[in-house]
């Protein structure tokens, strides 16, 4: 590999000598055209035709390159001028384990960290602008969302010098905030943000990038609804169904059309109307480097102070104990995939050591889950075990499935495989265990490869307000302590049915279009083993059978006579498919029978613990006892929602 590092006047005037009107080829391609083609290529078998270049087309004269508006670019005002290390190795006698607070007023807060483990002249600057979104509408959020799409097709290309100087960026406008992120070469980033937002204040939206941008936020809206059901169930129905406020891709969509060029362009001086930043500074810098470059952000600003109500946060729904069962049909009318997704809301996110062991149980449950419902009964491509958390909410256990089974089976199948799973925690032997817990203190006290990633963790802590720079820390604590009767307490707490106190579970369906949807009658009528069944027998090609019929075979207590009234029903219907697949112990309609004629399939699967009554909002409940949400803003209405979390430190900006 060689390196330019030398400005060479002739090198590059001997290689602009190439460029002339005699030196070049000319590709056209058309599907209309007059010109005959007699060769072929050799691969794809594309008809073509080679001729000399026309005299038109050549001349003796070396082009003008001034009159094509060819030039060489500017200096680039971001490569850094100084690769200076403030700090070496033989200086640092600790690493700091977190940024110290510089500044904390009603303006802003800013944090600092000098790089004391990298040594390299690399930083990152994060600053994030809590703008007023008090009484937004859906315009709104909409208005912003195309504004962020212009000013980042505008700053690709405009802010390209600092790409080529190995600096990145990150502009991220919503209508709650403005977040922006630089990294690269210390010496210029506080140039680069400044450049940005000055940038920002001054953005003028273009007509022709508006219309690009329009056409791509309405294809996103339409491209949404043929996302597969599984990321639709686990992304927007999730958000849908815990977060406030919330604004759905439909409703958005119904207001697209709307908004005008001027209605998008006001939302500059919203983001500058009143604001409170705050604002992280880690690599290589010192103290007055990050205190000059919050202040230079506070001129920029120029606004008044945020009052405490003029902005909203994001807050979760704190669903009640209960189980429910959460709904949809695809809008994809050529979808044959259906999704389930079933969460159990499992503690607060507040907990250390509940943290810890769902990140232990997730780890047990992942491969033993996908082997058994993805592999072994083949139930679909897709199928998780994980745990993930809603902000300030709860922690989350969430089972995702997607095949061309019906939800409400595929449900069954998930239930039969936590049935199981105690069983597996019980005989989990204590070397196994030692193992796992040794791996994951290994994997997260690896320490950050750059000052990008440090300065993230930071970050993540800042923003969210909970300020626990010490997570790491006390997950180590946690997992040093923690036991495999912990991991068992945890499930039977939360996840097991039969001990789970404030048992709160959540079923999401998405159905396709191909099978038949349950109305809201045929789930508060029919045992859910009799929709299941009824499922998989349309698929098997017994769509006319009616629930009717097939809970009256479902009443049957052994599975041969079940198997007779089954066989009866086929050929009294004329089904397409051949009876054999009765015969089959594995098909998806031989499981589903066995599971609806089980005698103690009521007594155990009723689960009416206290809960809320939520009949006067016009839900319903199953003969299990599980609340069919219908209207998700009625049911949403009336739960109480999680409070921000306390900060794990005092905040007191150091002298």
């Amino acid at each position: 590999d060689s390196v330019v590092r030398d400005f060479d006047y002739q090198a590059i005037a001997n290689i602009l000598g190439y460029f002339t009107m005699q030196n070049y080829r000319a590709f056209v391609i058309a599907q209309n055209h007059s010109v005959e083609c007699l060769d072929r290529e050799k691969y794809f078998d594309i008809a073509y035709n080679t001729a000399a270049l026309p005299a038109k087309l050549t001349g003796s004269r070396v082009m003008d390159w001034k009159s094509y508006g060819f030039h060489l670019p500017k200096p680039n005002s971001f490569l850094p001028d100084n690769t200076d290390v403030l700090q070496s190795a033989d200086e640092v006698s600790e690493v700091a384990k977190e940024p110290r607070l510089l500044q904390a007023n009603s303006t802003h807060e800013l944090w600092f960290k000098q790089d004391d483990q990298h040594f390299t002249p690399r930083g990152s600057i994060y600053l994030n602008l809590k703008l007023s979104n008090e009484g937004a509408s859906v315009k709104d959020v909409v208005a912003a969302a195309i504004l962020d799409a212009c000013i980042a097709e505008v700053f690709y290309e405009e802010f390209e010098p600092a790409r080529h100087a190995g600096m990145q960026f990150k502009v991220d406008l919503s209508v709650s905030r403005l977040a922006v992120r630089v990294t690269g070469f210390s010496n210029k980033l506080p140039a680069l943000l400044n450049a940005l937002l000055a940038r920002i204040q001054t953005f003028e939206v273009q007509p022709h990038i508006y219309d690009i941008v329009m056409t791509q936020v309405k294809q996103g809206f339409e491209n949404a609804k043929y996302a597969q059901p599984i990321h639709q169930l686990g992304g927007e129905r999730k958000q849908q169904l815990n977060k406030v406020p919330f604004w759905s891709t439909q409703s958005m969509q119904a207001v697209v059309d709307t908004l005008t060029i001027d209605l998008v362009q006001q939302q500059i001086k919203h983001i500058f109307a009143a604001t409170y930043f705050k604002m992280l500074v880690v690599g290589n810098f010192i103290e007055a480097d990050a205190k000059q470059a919050a202040e230079k952000v506070h001129q920029m600003l120029d606004t008044d102070s945020q009052p405490s109500y003029a902005h909203v946060p994001g807050r979760m729904v704190d669903i009640q104990p209960g189980h429910y069962i959460y709904m949809t049909q695809s809008d994809d009318p050529n979808k044959v995939n259906n999704a389930v997704l079933v969460t159990f809301y499992c503690g607060p996110t507040t907990s250390n050591k509940h943290g810890i062991v769902m990140m232990l149980l997730s780890q047990m449950l992942y491969d033993q889950f996908f082997d058994q419902l993805r592999t072994k009964e083949q139930l679909g491509y897709s199928a998780y075990a994980r745990q993930t958390s809603l902000g300030s909410g709860k922690r989350l256990l969430e089972f995702g499935l997607q095949g061309e089974s019906n939800p409400i089976y595929m449900t069954q199948r998930i239930d039969s495989f936590i049935a199981q799973f105690r069983q597996y925690i019980v005989e989990f032997t204590a070397e196994k265990f030692d193992v796992l817990v040794e791996s994951i203190i290994s994997s997260i006290q690896e320490r950050p490869q750059t000052v990008y990633k440090e300065a993230n963790g930071y970050w993540s802590s800042v923003n969210s307000g909970t300020y626990d720079f010490r997570q790491v820390e006390k997950q180590v604590e946690q997992l040093q302590q923690v036991k495999l009767d912990d991991v068992l307490e945890v499930w039977d707490m939360y996840v097991n049915p039969e001990t789970a106190t404030e048992y709160t579970r959540v079923d999401s369906h998405m159905w396709s279009s191909k099978l038949h949807y349950p109305s809201t009658h045929e789930l508060s009528t029919y045992p859910e083993s009799v929709i299941a069944l009824s499922g998989c027998l349309q698929s098997g090609g017994l769509a006319n059978a009616t629930l009717t019929n097939i809970e009256h075979v479902a009443q049957s207590m052994l599975l041969s006579h079940a198997l007779d009234k089954l066989h009866g029903v086929y050929i009294s219907i004329n089904a397409t498919q051949p009876m054999d697949i009765l015969n089959d112990s594995e098909s998806p309609i031989r499981v589903a029978l066995e599971a609806a004629i089980s005698p103690k399939r009521v007594a155990e699967v009723v689960h009416k613990r206290k809960t809320v009554d939520y009949t006067m909002i016009g839900m319903v409940q199953t003969p299990e006892g599980k609340w069919v949400i219908g209207d998700i803003d009625k049911f949403k209405a009336v739960q109480p929602l999680h409070g921000l979390p306390v900060p794990a430190i005092k905040l007191e900006a150091v002298n």
